[in-house]
């Protein structure tokens, strides 16, 4: 904790910041992004939704509920040509945070000491929420780390956390550059480990594969904007809890958590090209501490 509370006292984008290491996507890192793009090829980064009636937020319930209004019964009928016509609306109650949905964790989702990032107090209205990473925009360059390639396995081993070094190689194979404001697409195998009969699920308490705390200095080494990823924090012996999720606390970090790489692994691995452009468009809801979201990964 002595290292994450240095780097948090170092308030690096000023004293009322609300943005974190969004900060560093800027006009050169959205340039980096248009210039990713080679064959506009899209991936969707998100999981499937997983829509139920478990109360328990940390599975990620979903709620939806479609109603549909004939045409008699809307209170305004335009003379629509052709005859009358149906109106459905939606009416949802999502779990925005958990293990199984992909989301965006803002930066009043983790706390310390009765504050969220940069000393807002938990309580303040002005503080930092979902509608700050909104309006800022998170389109950025994408650069994949395929950790089990480097290390010839499925999927990370739960006693060896992810770490800078493993991050590194991974990048070299490819012979890519980390530029400050890039997201790190962090794979890590969970989709094979889950197709093995495995499934991930942090609240036992159990060693659990995922990053580490040497990963953790990585992304604020190599200024990283965000962090997608389909495993999170391991839970591993020697390391700190959830040492990657505290740097939303100590600098802002735009977290994205439970990312799918199902779609994109294989063609990444086909053709060698780790990089694309990031799309993450959460709706700004004020006072939101995240969203679900659909990530985009363009190639």
């Amino acid at each position: 904790m002595v290292w994450l509370e240095s780097v948090a006292a170092e308030k690096r984008f000023g004293a009322r910041d609300k943005l974190g290491t969004a900060n560093y996507i800027d006009a050169a890192a959205r340039r980096r992004a248009v210039e990713a793009m080679k064959t506009g090829t899209s991936f969707s980064l998100a999981r499937p939704l997983e829509v139920g009636n478990d109360e328990n937020y940390y599975h990620g319930s979903l709620k939806s509920e479609a109603i549909i209004t004939p045409y008699d019964g809307l209170p305004h009928r335009p003379p629509f040509s052709g005859g009358p016509v149906a109106v459905a609306t939606d009416v949802a109650h999502i779990a925005a945070h958990g293990q199984h949905q992909t989301h965006l964790d803002a930066l009043n989702h983790i706390g310390r000491h009765g504050k969220w990032y940069n000393g807002w107090a938990i309580d303040d209205p002005a503080g930092p929420d979902l509608t700050s990473l909104a309006d800022h925009g998170l389109f950025t360059r994408g650069v994949l780390a395929d950790i089990p390639a480097v290390r010839g396995t499925e999927w990370v081993d739960e006693a060896k956390p992810v770490t800078g070094e493993d991050i590194d190689s991974a990048l070299a194979a490819a012979g890519v550059t980390f530029e400050p404001g890039d997201a790190l697409l962090l794979y890590m195998g969970r989709d094979k480990y889950e197709a093995a009969g495995n499934e991930m699920d942090q609240s036992t308490g159990e060693p659990m594969p995922g990053a580490g705390s040497g990963a953790a200095r990585w992304l604020v080494e190599h200024q990283a904007s965000m962090i997608c990823w389909d495993f999170i924090d391991a839970v591993a012996k020697g390391e700190p809890s959830f040492p990657v999720h505290m740097l939303i606390w100590a600098t802002g970090l735009a977290v994205l958590d439970n990312t799918n790489y199902a779609r994109v692994i294989d063609s990444v691995r086909r053709s060698g090209v780790i990089t694309g452009a990031l799309v993450v468009a959460p709706p700004p809801i004020p006072g939101a501490t995240g969203s679900l979201v659909d990530p985009l990964f363009i190639q």
